[in-house]
């Protein structure tokens, strides 16, 4: 077992969002997911990104967040309360809306 708080990781910055790597492969050995919390300020995003190898996905706490995913594919809006999965290296991020 492995515990790990928030306040301990490192925040990575976007437009008007933080995201703090909670579980990733360096710090606890996962190998193919990661637990990333994302603050996202009205208007702001995360940038489009990918994991290669590792699944990840998002959970809506609060607000309305509109998914972004890889070329090709729609943007979706998804409310409080809603998951949204992501395979390895599949290309993902969010804005507040």
């Amino acid at each position: 077992m492995k515990v790990v708080q928030l306040k301990k990781t490192k925040a990575l910055t976007g437009d008007k969002s933080r995201s703090f790597q909670v579980i990733n492969p360096e710090n606890v050995g996962a190998r193919r997911f990661m637990i990333t919390v994302v603050e996202v300020r009205p208007g702001g995003s995360t940038p489009a990104h990918e994991h290669k190898t590792s699944e990840s996905m998002y959970y809506v706490l609060e607000g309305r967040g509109e998914i972004l995913a890889g070329k090709g594919q729609p943007k979706k809006v998804v409310g409080a309360n809603t998951a949204v999965y992501f395979p390895a290296g599949g290309t993902h991020g969010i804005k507040n809306v």
